[in-house]
């Protein structure tokens, strides 16, 4: 599987949302620097954080459930259903947009 520095793009109407996941929403200083450069530099639009309150919204919407999946396993769900839902980019929270 290729790994472009953890950017997952998806070709969609959508192509300026930029989807994150964080477990509550609260960022750090580095963190607040990486959504604030994908904003900036890519004109982003709309920037959207998943956290563990809408994450199990936002499998709904792909009509999954995984009961037994950890937290990680969901948020690696929620990245997929993000981009197949709403389209746009996925970024880790540690990669900064060029």
């Amino acid at each position: 599987m290729l790994y472009l520095a953890h950017v997952y793009l998806v070709l969609a109407s959508h192509a300026y949302i930029v989807h994150h996941t964080h477990p509550n929403g609260n960022y750090n200083a580095a963190q607040l620097r990486t959504v604030e450069s994908w904003r900036k530099r890519c004109n982003a639009t709309v920037t959207m954080t998943w956290t563990d309150l809408n994450i199990p919204r936002l499998l709904d919407e792909c009509n999954l459930q995984c009961p037994r999946c950890t937290g990680i396993q969901m948020s690696d769900l929620a990245r997929l259903c993000a981009l197949y839902v709403h389209g746009g980019v996925y970024a880790d929270m540690d990669y900064q947009s060029c």
